[in-house]
């Protein structure tokens, strides 16, 4: 089962940052020169986009034309870089709200209160570079780690701010600190509600699930955070940017059991529509493995009836378990098709024809190994190769892969599905099984 957080995904600054970049795609055709002023949000992949529109992407002033459009990233910039660029070119400001006000705020709290600004988060990261340049004379200084924190001058007036993504818990950490070794000291949270909100509820579903995927870029600040806060949780957490990143990981996600449960939740720079695909793919995936789960408990017991009722024919029984053998650990994909048909029809009974069709499966497998002399197939021993004598070998597993086609149509038969569909799935079914063998005795005939 998958399990998706629904406020993953873009937060509104960046949703607004994007939208007003986005509307400028006319400008870049009618000839005019857009400028994105550093990433307009840190992930390779939207950044990707907008420079294949035709977007120059910088942070260097003298490559900035004049009359040129400008547009001011989510995580802002210093004052004197809007300065500098107000003076010649046109601006589109994309600065996320929450970050405006905090500009604002740490403008006239330098300015006009004299306060020495402390700004708690990530030193390189844009937004806290945009902060602190908004602080009249450097009257701010930032802390980042515990260092940074002894050695503050608690003598002076302060006031203390927070990057929007800052950890929470790092917050707390340091304005208890603060507090206490302060003489006057003035205490703004600003830390994103949404941010912080999405960690709580991603650490919850962390706990709850199996597995966990967070997407997110590995130069975004907040999608890090989100990585490990689910991480702190549940060590069973991949952190990706995109769906390939996931395939790679595809072997953490094999189903232990069925009722296995997959949490996925998206950073405030993570794009909707690679949050979509990964969705569709896991969920894909789930349904999947459910469906081979399914298929492969309804075999074996089918097989194990099939077993009993041949007691006292050893031949048979040794028949029947080497079949079973070969029939475990297929991929089910063809069983699993024949699911998804049959729910989008309606039809709950599809576990019978799922089944005869990897009977069928199995039994030309049995085959092919023969014709192609193969001494294995899914890491066992092939029925032919077992035995010491090749002919007795051949012919034995010829014999078994002729029992399991019969067994498909024995199946059906016995399925309980209503006269009219059954002579269908019998005419569909004898038309593949032709088909195929065709395939078969091409693959033989043609050098």
């Amino acid at each position: 089962m998958v399990k998706y957080l629904p406020e993953s995904g873009f937060c509104y600054g960046v949703k607004t940052a994007v939208k007003k970049a986005t509307e400028l795609t006319d400008d870049i055709k009618a000839g005019r020169k857009v400028y994105l002023f550093g990433d307009l949000v840190n992930n390779d992949f939207v950044m990707g986009g907008f420079k294949a529109g035709g977007y120059r992407v910088t942070e260097d002033l003298d490559e900035i034309e004049p009359n040129s459009v400008v547009v001011i990233r989510a995580h802002g910039v210093p004052k004197r870089v809007y300065t500098a660029l107000e003076e010649k070119v046109q601006i589109v400001d994309a600065t996320c709200p929450d970050v405006k006000r905090i500009l604002r705020l740490v403008e006239k709290l330098s300015e006009e209160n004299g306060k020495k600004v402390v700004i708690i988060g990530k030193k390189q990261h844009p937004e806290v570079v945009g902060i602190h340049g908004w602080c009249a004379d450097g009257r701010a200084v930032i802390v980042e780690n515990e260092t940074d924190l002894t050695d503050l001058n608690y003598d002076e007036p302060l006031a203390v701010v927070g990057q929007t993504t800052c950890n929470r818990a790092w917050w707390e950490k340091c304005v208890n600190h603060i507090e206490k070794k302060a003489k006057d000291v003035e205490i703004i949270d600003t830390l994103c509600d949404v941010t912080g909100k999405r960690m709580k509820l991603a650490a919850e579903m962390a706990r709850e699930c199996e597995r966990m995927v967070v997407v997110g870029d590995k130069k975004s600040s907040n999608s890090v955070e989100l990585y490990k806060t689910c991480l702190e949780v549940n060590p069973e957490t991949v952190f990706i940017s995109n769906l390939s990143e996931l395939k790679k990981s595809a072997d953490m996600f094999q189903r232990t059991k069925q009722d296995a449960l997959i949490g996925l939740v998206g950073s405030a720079s993570a794009p909707q529509d690679i949050l979509d695909e990964i969705h569709a793919y896991l969920t894909f995936t789930d349904f999947l493995a459910e469906a081979k789960f399914e298929i492969e408990a309804e075999s074996e017991k089918y097989l194990e009836i099939i077993k009993k009722s041949a007691e006292n024919k050893e031949f048979i029984e040794a028949a029947v378990e080497d079949f079973k053998e070969q029939n475990r650990d297929g991929k089910r994909i063809r069983g699993a098709l024949i699911k998804l048909g049959a729910s989008l029809a309606g039809s709950s009974n599809w576990l019978p024809v799922a089944v005869a069709y990897e009977f069928f499966q199995t039994s030309i497998l049995i085959h092919d190994d023969i014709i192609d002399k193969s001494p294995t197939r899914r890491g066992r021993a092939t029925i032919h190769s077992k035995e010491e004598n090749p002919h007795f070998g051949m012919s034995r597993a010829v014999c078994i892969g002729d029992y399991g086609l019969f067994l498909a149509n024995k199946l059906l038969a016995e399925s309980g599905l209503e006269p009219a569909r059954l002579v269908k799935i019998f005419e569909l079914f004898s038309r593949i099984q032709l088909t195929t063998l065709e395939g078969e005795i091409m693959d033989v005939s043609l050098p």
